[in-house]
């Protein structure tokens, strides 16, 4: 068995996401905390900076796609993408969509929306360090969803653009258990994380009160391979 690190942020859906598939592939692994400063000292000195990453055997991983190819290489059963090329290749575009577009109104709804950011500041450690790493990520996250456009929105909008999206998600869904026959994949763990992550936020709790079979699929997949672990557990 590989000595597994993942370098961790509780509730990163991208965090929540290679949880979910580890487990799946009944993979043993430890997490660390990405915040702690030597853990955070670390992950900059490997030149990455972000979560999730992943330490194989000394080896550094980065970034949820690429840990999750890697992983199904190294690890191919049981199987967490579709064998068919047709469909490999729609759950790559779906994967791509729910990572970018799905999660950047949830992003803004913990980190920039009035009502989501006190709960996001009590992650980070007591103290200036914890508020200086806070308000740097928060700055951070500013900066990207500005880039993306979302940032120029008002919340209206982006509540508007939530509701679009959250459609789309039920539909695609229908009544099937997992998005692609009849096991999970990694878009079921990459959409499961995106909707916890979403129904973490006041706002994002609101709007799925509206959609209860997307409550229902994040449900199933984290009564099998969800548990975010507690900051009181991280080394």
């Amino acid at each position: 068995m590989p000595t597994l690190r993942l370098y961790d942020f509780p509730t990163s859906p991208f965090c929540g996401k290679v949880r979910a598939l580890l487990r799946h592939k009944q993979l043993a692994f430890e997490t660390l905390n990405a915040i702690s400063p030597p853990h955070w000292w670390r992950l900059q000195t490997k030149g990455t900076g972000k979560v999730p990453s992943i330490d194989w055997d000394g080896e550094f991983i980065v970034d949820s796609a690429h840990i999750a190819r890697e992983v199904e290489r190294r690890c191919p059963e049981p199987r967490a993408l579709p064998l068919d090329a047709a469909q490999l290749a729609e759950h790559d575009k779906l994967e791509h969509w729910i990572d970018g577009e799905f999660h950047y109104p949830a992003l803004w709804s913990h980190w920039i929306d009035p009502e989501g950011w006190p709960a996001v500041r009590q992650r980070f450690p007591r103290g200036p360090l914890g508020a200086l790493m806070a308000h740097a990520y928060r700055m951070r996250i500013r900066k990207q969803l500005h880039r993306q456009g979302i940032g120029l929105q008002t919340p209206a909008q982006i509540e508007a653009d939530m509701r679009r999206m959250l459609d789309f998600a039920r539909d695609r869904l229908g009544s099937a258990e997992w998005l692609y026959g009849e096991h999970p994949t990694v878009c079921d763990f990459a959409w499961y994380a995106q909707l916890l992550f979403l129904r973490r936020s006041v706002r994002g709790a609101r709007l799925l009160q509206d959609y209860p079979t997307l409550t229902a699929y994040w449900r199933q997949v984290h009564a099998r391979y969800g548990d975010v672990p507690a900051q009181a557990a991280w080394r």
